[in-house]
């Protein structure tokens, strides 16, 4: 855990408990689109056992983060919350919880909006990885179709 993560847990996990996540998804692997005006690092937090993902890096406004799931000790149907951490602000828990399952196949998408005084993170879909290959399949025969009619006109 690094100094960040210890101070959000140190001064700020009894207010996340006070937050009621109604909402839970079933995933492994998560996604974070940045459309905040910060930039922003996030990680994922293990609530059962304490334990913390590496985080994401930093990164800018409309850029994405993936990251499959990977933390010591975790077991499927461990609750976990992604933490956002702003460059200049305070680190909160988006807010959906994830419950873990490792061969669910399953990515939570989450999106980040407002300024650094005053964001929310919150999941804009879901999606499996088939569903992300097939698309990147059909996007790939596309391009071999467009390209096979261009050099047939040339």
């Amino acid at each position: 855990m690094n100094n960040t993560q210890n101070a959000y847990f140190n001064n700020q996990i009894s207010a996340d408990f006070s937050v009621v996540h109604a909402a839970q998804v079933i995933a492994n692997r998560v996604c974070v689109v940045n459309r905040a005006s910060f930039d922003l690092k996030w990680w994922v937090n293990d609530l059962f056992t304490g334990s913390d993902s590496l985080d994401s890096g930093l990164y800018g406004y409309s850029e994405t983060r993936c990251m499959s799931i990977s933390i010591n000790g975790i077991q499927n149907n461990d609750k976990l919350n992604v933490i956002v951490h702003p460059i200049g602000g305070s680190s909160q828990a988006a807010i959906t919880d994830i419950i873990y399952q490792k061969l669910v196949d399953v990515t939570a998408i989450y999106t980040c909006t407002g300024t650094v005084d005053s964001y929310e993170c919150s999941m804009t879909e879901t999606t499996t990885q088939s569903v992300l290959d097939d698309v990147q399949d059909v996007f790939a025969s596309i391009n071999e179709v467009v390209d096979k009619t261009k050099a047939s006109i040339m």
